[in-house]
């Protein structure tokens, strides 16, 4: 009997030993599964904090390149703005230009008229000048002439007589200067 009792025992103690060992390998596998899950669920995890701050980064690229193009498209505005403002001031300057030379041009052709017309009264004061100064001479000439031909006539005449064998003491009298006669209107041109 005590031999079978320590068979018994034995057995039993084999056989809980086999239980523990069957229940330590269950858990241990066990174990080993929620090892595993965990390194699984710590991967995905780790997976999703990764693709996370991925999404982050790829976010964060696009907001700055979208603030990028906002402020590219607002220098462009900008430039074309200022562009535009110069190309009306351009216009604007060339219009004033055009309007001081136009202003200009017209002010030298104003003069250019002034002057021809100043010429032309200044030639037509000359012709005057000249006319009435050859008008003077003519009637002066013809005053000095008259006069010498009177002369000639009065010393042709007194050579006559002396030819003749008279003698004439008739010498021709000089005008009065205060009377009015027709020789004295001849003698005041001269």
């Amino acid at each position: 009997k005590n031999s079978n009792a320590m068979f018994d025992r034995l057995e039993n103690a084999q056989q809980t030993r086999r239980e523990r060992a069957i229940a330590l390998a269950k858990q241990l596998k066990l174990a080993k599964l929620e090892q595993q899950f965990k390194n699984a669920d710590q991967s995905k995890v780790e997976e999703m904090r990764y693709i996370s701050l991925q999404q982050s980064a790829e976010r964060a690229a696009r907001d700055a390149q979208k603030r990028q193009r906002a402020q590219a498209r607002q220098q462009q505005i900008v430039k074309q703005r200022k562009e535009a403002q110069l190309q009306v001031n351009r216009r604007r300057s060339g219009a004033a230009k055009r309007a001081k030379l136009r202003a200009y041009d017209a002010k030298i052709v104003q003069k250019r008229e002034e002057a021809k017309r100043f010429q032309r009264t200044e030639l037509a004061l000359k012709k005057i000048q000249a006319s009435t100064i050859k008008s003077q001479r003519d009637k002066q000439t013809s005053a000095i002439r008259r006069k010498h031909e009177k002369i000639y006539r009065s010393v042709r005449e007194q050579q006559e007589e002396q030819e003749s064998g008279r003698r004439h003491y008739d010498y021709p009298q000089r005008p009065d200067p205060f009377a009015s006669s027709s020789s004295d209107e001849d003698d005041e041109d001269y």
